[in-house]
């Protein structure tokens, strides 16, 4: 059979070749393998090539309907293919056929229930899952493949990962009280592919904790060691009868006093992990319970690896258990690993011949860890860190421990200073701490109401997580987020929501877009008006008015306030020239700004701009008129004249907006607005601020209704 390509150049989706490759390396000659769920063959072309080079006699089944499912990918490729008259399984056997392995695999072309009737029980060395992905589904692969697995074999799967809950639900479930793999894939996400040994070979794990005082603990922790081949204790110096009901349980106990003054904890588990004798060594503390660990299983694939992983959850008080953050190593092999850090200490990867690289794998494997917050436990923890940091005061490690003390005491003075002492030690877009101490401190400035420091803070650590990347970013766009909600400013708003797929949709995203770009009037030439812009925003939306018209555009601040709402239709009207008591244009920069300012903030639609004389325009008018706003000439007789020949349109429940209604003298100009307005006898009022504005109606009951709503004696 002439081979003219290889499983790479099939079209699918296969990136794990680390689990097959283990498959075939640790299972026997004469050996049966099942694949459930081949799509194009992609990883059954994979598995053929392996099988085809090695020396190995292995019969190899590929399971699968070759009908497709309801994933809009498969529905699509299926489609595909019907045009050119093929369908999915001939592809299938085609790739088979070019890849060189036809000899080498067996398709069954049915469902997998029904295939799995076809294998007698005890019978299979290796079946991998990943057909359908719901919880039914995949729980019933489950129920009816294992049983066809031999003991020593394994049963595997892909998409172990959250969008795949049904995947990790149905595994968790099926797999309770016995040993799961998590590998990684080799394609970058985040996705695992889930592996069990089924009874296999029983690894020999010694646990190894340190003591001092956990007469409350010891019963639990007696009963956790039950789980374990061996147990070792070092007692640093227990006063009750800790060290007494250890022994009587049979565990082999060592006691390394330790003064409070010098306590270093990295000393006591250093000790206790040089009393096991067995090639791996599982760290627990007093207060921690494991769940899910089974050593069965595991032997046969620990050749592979130097740690397995777990997951680790925190118990408050009579609280639910919470999935922890990202924890150190607790099971790993006993020659490659040392404690570091007299305090919150950590374990460190030790080269050996045997294993010159870390490599470790993720379980199903979890321990709950109870707190009970203790002051004193607190203090004893800061008192080392300080004892440490003052020894060596470039040591990173124990001024963030310090900081976050402080932080989370609420000394947010002390926890700024230590935080700058961290920041100035560590290097920047290298350490990833960095972004939680940026935070924190921004977090700290903002209690202190130092706004402008925290927004600083708050800017460099996205600087730093953009250069970092994952959770990092996502943290650090998010407090950004806070700080531009907590100030209000639209610029950050949409530039901290513009990263998170999750924050495009925000209300306060859009609203900030909408300041930027559909409400903003930063660049329109305001003078004093723009101190009556809330009003004339608010005003619109509590008249809701049909017709709103403003006699003096100028640049356009005051029109497009009563536009912005998008309510009703606004009339702007000027001769775009000028006056007396605005700089006169002879040219069109007027009109031709507030024109393209108009198309900016998209108010096409319910503004009309009218370039002409207020007489003249009034002599065609046939409108009522909501909102009348009189801001043009200043002079008395052009303002009665404008009101004169203007409020007749006003509906009798509107009201008339006079700007220049607190000021007389300006600049050495008289304004008359003030003393018409004084000798209005109708329902008014005015505000004194941004040169004042006159609020008057034709009926009281509405004037009455706008000073209530407001507030205004």
């Amino acid at each position: 059979m002439i081979q003219t390509m290889n499983w790479k150049d099939v079209e699918g989706y296969f990136s794990y070749t680390n689990l097959y490759d283990i498959a075939l390396k640790h299972c026997p000659d004469n050996a049966t393998f099942v694949e459930v769920g081949s799509w194009m063959g992609r990883s059954t072309c994979y598995m053929g090539e392996q099988i085809k080079k090695s020396s190995k006699n292995i019969k190899f089944y590929a399971v699968d309907t070759w009908a497709g499912s309801e994933e809009l990918d498969h529905k699509n490729a299926i489609d595909r293919l019907k045009k050119y008259d093929f369908t999915l399984f001939e592809v299938f056997k085609y790739h088979l056929s070019e890849c060189g392995v036809g000899n080498y695999v067996t398709p069954l072309q049915t469902t997998s229930l029904e295939a799995a009737k076809q294998f007698e029980d005890n019978s299979l060395d290796f079946v991998h899952i990943d057909a359908s992905h719901d919880y039914d589904n995949v729980l019933a692969d489950i129920r009816a493949w294992y049983p066809k697995v031999k003991p020593g074999g394994f049963i595997t799967g892909d998409d172990y990962v959250s969008c795949w809950g049904g995947v990790i639900q149905a595994v968790k479930e099926y797999f309770t009280g016995k040993s799961v793999v998590l590998l990684d894939r080799q394609d970058g996400t985040i996705s695992k592919v889930w592996l069990h040994q089924k009874q296999g070979e029983k690894m020999e794990v010694t646990l190894y904790a340190i003591a001092k005082n956990e007469g409350k603990n010891v019963e639990k922790f007696i009963e956790t060691s039950k789980k374990f081949s061996h147990t070792v204790v070092v007692d640093t110096g227990s006063t009750d009868r800790t060290v007494e009901l250890l022994k009587e349980a049979g565990i082999e106990v060592h006691e390394h006093p330790q003064t409070r003054d010098e306590f270093d904890f990295s000393v006591a588990r250093n000790q206790s992990l040089s009393y096991v004798k067995t090639d791996w060594a599982f760290s627990l503390d007093f207060n921690e319970e494991v769940d899910e660990f089974f050593p069965e299983g595991l032997e046969v694939i620990s050749g592979e690896f130097v740690a397995f992983n777990h997951e680790r959850y925190d118990k408050v008080g009579e609280e639910e258990p919470t999935l922890g953050q990202a924890s150190y190593v607790r099971f790993h092999r006993t020659k490659n690993y040392t404690w570091v850090n007299a305090v919150h200490e950590t374990p460190v990867f030790l080269p050996t011949e045997e294993h010159l690289e870390e490599v470790a794998v993720d379980t199903t494997i979890k321990i709950t860890k109870t707190i009970q917050p203790s002051i004193d436990k607190q203090l004893f923890y800061l008192s080392i860190c300080e004892r440490e940091y003052q020894n060596n005061p470039e040591n990173s490690y124990y001024i963030w421990f310090i900081f976050k003390h402080y932080f989370e005491v609420k000394n947010f003075q002390k926890a700024l200073e230590m935080g700058q002492e961290y920041l100035n030690v560590s290097k920047a877009y290298l350490d990833p701490q960095r972004i939680d101490v940026f935070i924190m401190s921004s977090i700290a400035l903002v209690n202190l109401q130092n706004i402008q420091q925290a927004s600083n803070y708050a800017f460099h650590a996205v600087s730093e997580a953009m250069n970092i990347g994952g959770n990092a970013m996502g943290n650090a766009f998010t407090h950004l987020l806070k700080i531009g909600q907590l100030t209000q400013n639209p610029n950050i708003i949409v530039f901290a929501s513009g990263f998170n797929p999750d924050t495009l949709r925000l209300k306060e995203r859009t609203d900030a877009i909408d300041n930027l770009f559909l409400n903003n009037l930063d660049d329109t030439p305001a003078t004093a008006w723009s101190g009556h812009r809330n009003f004339a925003e608010w005003i619109v939306k509590f008249l809701n008015p049909k017709v709103i018209v403003d006699l003096g555009v100028d640049w356009g601040y005051s029109t497009f306030s009563f536009a912005i709402p998008r309510i009703g239709h606004v009339f702007g009207i000027d001769n775009f020239v000028g006056d007396d008591f605005v700089d006169r244009n002879s040219g069109n920069e007027k009109y031709n700004f507030v024109s393209m300012k108009r198309e900016k903030l998209h108010l096409q639609d319910n503004t009309t701009l009218i370039k002409g004389d207020f007489n003249e325009v009034a002599e065609t008018w046939d409108k009522k008129i909501d909102i009348l706003h009189i801001d043009g000439s200043h002079h008395y007789e052009d303002v009665k004249k404008d009101f004169e020949t203007w409020s007749k349109f006003v509906s009798d429940d509107g009201i008339i907006l006079m700007h220049d209604t607190a000021i007389e003298q300006y600049e050495g100009k008289g304004y008359g607005v003030k003393k018409f307005f004084d000798e209005l006898d109708m329902p008014k009022f005015t505000f004194t601020h941004s040169f004042g504005l006159g609020v008057v109606s034709k009926n009281p009951a509405v004037i009455n209704e706008i000073k209530n709503n407001l507030g205004i004696e």
